[in-house]
């Protein structure tokens, strides 16, 4: 008896969705699609600069974003709530060198249904949220931004930063880097 013919993709969760499309115009006045990123891994950064959190948070996606080339994903940012004057300075003083769409008036967060103020979304290559969803995040100490930068890691699936390594054993090899034609 032959086995049926499948097409060689897993099927996907009832709870998997994928990103509804959207577009905007980014703090430096470029136009930027989510289609752009279709077959590449994306990490998603939606915050409100006017929000507590939000600074820690950004410390932590700027630190796993410098790692961006390395493990074969991208990062867009999306600024929620607030005007882009005080977003550009934001993200200047955040140092991001990845881009960020205004959302100063909701739209794409509004088409998104996100209610959170901040939050980290994963998409995977084929325009998937991925199971990498943070809407919670720590207050208070100076390494808070260390473990979210690592939950960040986690759900990336990047070896997490840690003071005291503990060797080889403990390191995950590198997402391979794939180039679309």
């Amino acid at each position: 008896p032959e086995a049926p013919a499948t097409s060689g993709k897993a099927e996907r969760s009832h709870r998997e969705r994928p990103l509804p499309a959207f577009s905007g115009i980014t703090t430096d006045g470029r136009s930027v699609a989510i289609s752009e990123f279709i077959g590449r891994r994306l990490l998603l950064f939606f915050f409100n600069p006017d929000v507590p959190e939000a600074k820690s948070v950004a410390r932590a996606v700027a630190s796993v974003a410098a790692q961006r080339k390395d493990h074969n994903f991208e990062v867009l940012g999306i600024a929620i709530g607030s005007d882009l004057g005080s977003t550009r300075t934001f993200v200047e003083e955040a140092n991001f060198d990845f881009p960020v769409i205004d959302d100063s008036r909701g739209q794409i967060t509004r088409r998104l249904q996100l209610r959170a103020p901040v939050a980290v979304l994963g998409v995977d290559a084929e325009g998937y949220v991925s199971d990498l969803s943070l809407a919670s995040f720590e207050k208070g100490d100076e390494e808070s931004w260390r473990r979210t930068a690592n939950r960040i890691r986690e759900g990336l699936h990047m070896p997490v930063e840690t003071e005291s390594s503990l060797g080889a054993l403990n390191q995950r090899p590198m997402a391979p880097l794939f180039e679309t034609p």
